[in-house]
């Protein structure tokens, strides 16, 4: 594709440059050789273009599906407060665990938006999947009770095909991303948890207690990383076990969730995680049409590639 734009982006150079000139009456004397330059430019253009995509007409294989007011159906009283996001990059993946669709809530929402029962729905297959529930604070090693997802007035959801490595969907915070380090998840969780240099300080208690090494080591990890033995070994930093075991308690999303999930900034960014849990992938990789309805079947946005 890349090649196909630059050098339409060349052509159209050659072409305007000389239209210029001619129009200000100071082309050159050979300018019949640059006519006759830019017209054999033309066809190598033509030449190129053909060998590239088979042939000229296959440029059509680019283009979107139309999608008449027809097509859409009974609008939702919602219609254009909640879309699908311009960039669906996820979507025609052909793999079940890359493929994801996104939404947002307008910012210029003056409420949040309850989108539990709302379903995406392929205008082309008809296949249709329904966002289930979540979890707005996740508690390791517990039973999380789910309720409806309600979308803040600029929020994001993003809704992958597969099941949840963590076995529900969820709101994200500043810690989830400690949840991404040994499960996939895609795209990537935010790595927005607090600096690991920035939780154990320089104190006189900490350094007695610790080592002043414990806190070079801490200033070398990455925010979200659990600090594995392995890795403490490889750092070249020799720790003390007291130091390692703190470390790798305090760099965990349990302790940085209990520490900070009463702070402002805990939720700040946040997204909602939804999971469908189906085994195979629900969108088309072209030629896709997307509905979001609500929970009486009404469009809410579309989205066309």
């Amino acid at each position: 594709m890349w090649k196909i734009i630059t050098i339409l982006l060349i052509l159209l150079t050659i072409f305007f440059s000389y239209t210029t000139l001619k129009k200000s009456g100071n082309a050159p004397e050979n300018a019949g050789d640059v006519a006759t330059s830019a017209e054999e430019f033309s066809m190598n253009f033509m030449a190129d273009f053909k060998s590239f995509t088979g042939n000229t007409g296959d440029l059509a294989k680019y283009s979107e599906p139309i999608v008449s007011e027809k097509d859409l159906g009974e609008l939702s009283p919602l219609y254009g407060k909640v879309r699908l996001s311009d960039n669906q990059w996820g979507a025609n993946a052909v793999d079940a665990n890359e493929e994801y669709v996104s939404i947002r809530a307008l910012t210029t929402n003056t409420e949040s938006i309850n989108i539990t029962g709302w379903s995406l729905q392929s205008m082309i297959t008809g296949a249709r999947v329904y966002i289930p529930d979540g979890v707005g604070n996740v508690v390791m090693h517990n039973v999380n009770p789910t309720y409806e997802v309600t979308v803040d007035p600029g929020q994001e959801v993003i809704i992958s095909t597969v099941a949840s490595p963590i076995g529900v969907s969820f709101q994200t915070n500043m810690c989830t991303g400690y949840l991404g380090q040994f499960q996939r998840f895609e795209p990537e969780l935010d790595r927005s948890c607090p600096n690991p240099a920035d939780i154990i300080q320089p104190t006189i208690s900490n350094i007695q207690m610790y080592g002043s090494e414990c806190m070079h080591l801490a200033s070398t990890l990455q925010r979200c990383d659990y600090l594995t033995t392995s890795a403490a070994q490889s750092s070249g930093i020799t720790v003390t076990q007291a130091c390692l075991t703190h470390l790798q308690t305090v760099l965990t999303y349990t302790t940085c969730s209990a520490q900070y999930s009463s702070s402002t900034e805990y939720k700040n960014g946040s997204k909602w995680r939804i999971f469908l849990s189906q085994p195979n992938a629900l969108w088309r990789s072209e030629y896709e049409v997307i509905r979001l309805l609500d929970e009486t079947g009404r469009t809410v946005d579309v989205y066309t590639y």
